[in-house]
């Protein structure tokens, strides 16, 4: 967490760079140049009245669907098309033939005939990607165990110190001596701590190598979670705004001893996945039964539109029931939800005789859940 003279720098830094930004860019651009603040942040401290860039027009990428949805508790953010193909090129350019690749999926999908190993635990990458040729292993990152020697390692961990240095930690044993070591780092308005954790993730990596640092090379695509937060919270962008810098450590040394890193780790969370239509739709397991209601609302929310994508959000803990649109609710009754959502649990072909069939059977008392996940009928 942050220190209180951490958050005064943070908020003088944010009113430095904020005061910084043209007037006339359009909203997309002021996010794009806000050093990683989240666009509701950037909305509130920049006066949009003239601004243009927001829109409920989808962005170009759109074209492009991920099917099944991509989901906030998973993590699961992508590269925007042109941001792949300058990781995969860097990927080509090493100086032997070995890659492994740590949650890269839209990388990956481009090497086609490269020695490479992709470690990723989505259960729907052939399914997303069915260019996908090189082989994966199916797991969470922190916990595989890969031997050293690969020419080029690339990763993108999530934006959490604990889980940064874990994956940092894996990526540099497996990277040779003469390899690389490629990774994309949030910028330092992302939270009030983030500066501190730049300065510390980039001491570890220069302790294995010579280290190149490329100001906001990389974007990524708005998923459709992300989209419907930043929605709820009166932002509508037409087109990708999330940036992060391009790390290339040119590894000349073999791993030191990692130093020990202080590890805040969260409460161990158990989620039950389904897929429903094009939709992935995540139960809290622990869940517990309250009356025969199925679900209610999380308090201070509307149509169950959840503003917000940070592990860190204090009402996280009251959602039992997430969507890949970022609907959230709280469960009164788990063995009618999940029986509710094994029914409709298949592809959108017959989705919505489906849903009409669970409303028959049940009644009025489904009738919220399927308002919630946007049931076709």
């Amino acid at each position: 967490m942050a220190s209180d003279r951490e958050g005064a720098r943070y908020r003088s830094r944010v009113r430095a760079v904020l005061g910084s930004i043209d007037p006339a860019l359009d909203l997309v651009d002021a996010c794009r140049r806000a050093k990683g603040m989240f666009p509701t942040e950037v909305a509130q401290w920049l006066p949009t009245e003239g601004r243009t860039g927001t829109s409920l027009e989808p962005h170009a990428d759109d074209s492009y669907r991920c099917i099944p949805e991509l989901h906030p508790l998973d993590g699961e953010w992508y590269f925007t098309e042109e941001s792949s193909a300058i990781l995969a090129d860097l990927a080509r350019r090493a100086p032997a033939t070995r890659s492994l690749l740590l949650g890269m999926p839209t990388v990956a999908a481009r090497l086609t005939g490269q020695d490479a190993l992709l470690v990723d635990r989505s259960p729907f990458l052939h399914t997303r990607f069915p260019e996908l040729s090189v082989p994966v292993e199916r797991s969470e990152v922190s916990a595989v165990r890969v031997r050293p020697g690969f020419s080029v390692v690339l990763l993108d961990p999530p934006w959490y110190i604990d889980d940064f240095f874990a994956w940092l930690e894996i990526g540099m044993r497996a990277a040779e001596a003469g390899g690389r070591l490629i990774f994309p780092l949030f910028q330092e308005l992302t939270r009030a701590e983030a500066a501190r954790e730049r300065e510390e993730i980039l001491g570890l990596v220069e302790s294995v190598g010579r280290v190149e640092l490329v100001a906001g090379a990389l974007d990524y695509d708005i998923p459709l979670f992300e989209r419907r937060a930043l929605s709820a919270g009166g932002v509508l962008l037409n087109k990708p705004w999330r940036r992060a810098d391009l790390v290339v450590v040119h590894v000349t040394r073999s791993l030191p001893a990692v130093r020990a890193v202080p590890r805040v780790d969260a409460p161990h969370e158990s989620w039950s996945t389904f897929v429903v239509g094009t939709q992935v739709v995540k139960v809290r397991d622990a869940a517990a039964a309250v009356d025969e209601r199925l679900i209610d609302s999380v308090p201070g929310l509307a149509n169950h539109l959840y503003d917000s994508v940070s592990r860190r959000e204090s009402r996280r803990s009251l959602i039992d029931i997430w969507t890949s649109r970022n609907r959230v609710a709280r469960i009164f009754n788990p063995q009618r939800v999940y029986a509710a959502l094994n029914h409709l649990a298949g592809g959108e072909h017959d989705l919505p005789e489906r849903a009409r069939c669970l409303l028959a059977r049940e009644g009025e008392d489904v009738e919220e859940l399927l308002n919630m996940l946007e049931m076709p009928r």
